[in-house]
C-alpha cells in the first residue's frame, strides 16, 4: 500500500505579529481543508531549524509527533551550521479522536 505524505515546506508568521494565534489559525485551517480533501495526503512532514525553540514548541503543541534530528548542515542565512529537527502529523488522528 501507498500511503500520501505532503511536504510542508514554510509556515511562519512575522516576528512581530507571533503569539497572537495567526500561525495556529492558519495550520488549522490547512488542517480543515485536509480532512475534507478527497486523496489528501495522510501525513504532513516538516522541518524546523534546532535553534527555533518557538517553531519546535509550536508544533509539539499542535500534537506533531518528533521523528529525528539531522546531520550539521549550512544555514541559508549564511551564520554557520545547524541541525534540522524532523517533525510527523497524522491527520487520521483527528478524525480518530473525533469517533
Amino acid at each position: 500500500d501507498e500511503i500520501a505524505v505532503d511536504r510542508l515546506p514554510k509556515l511562519g508568521v512575522a516576528k512581530k505579529m507571533q503569539g497572537n494565534g495567526y500561525g495556529t489559525g492558519m495550520f488549522l485551517r490547512l488542517l480543515e481543508e485536509l480532512v475534507e480533501a478527497p486523496g489528501a495526503p495522510r501525513f504532513i512532514d516538516l522541518t524546523v531549524w534546532e535553534h527555533n525553540v518557538g517553531g519546535i514548541r509550536f508544533y509539539k503543541e499542535l500534537d506533531f509527533e518528533y521523528i529525528d534530528t539531522g546531520a550539521e548542515i549550512e544555514r541559508p542565512d549564511g551564520k554557520g551550521t545547524a541541525k534540522l529537527v524532523r517533525f510527523g502529523f497524522d491527520r487520521m488522528r483527528i478524525r480518530e479522536e473525533d469517533a
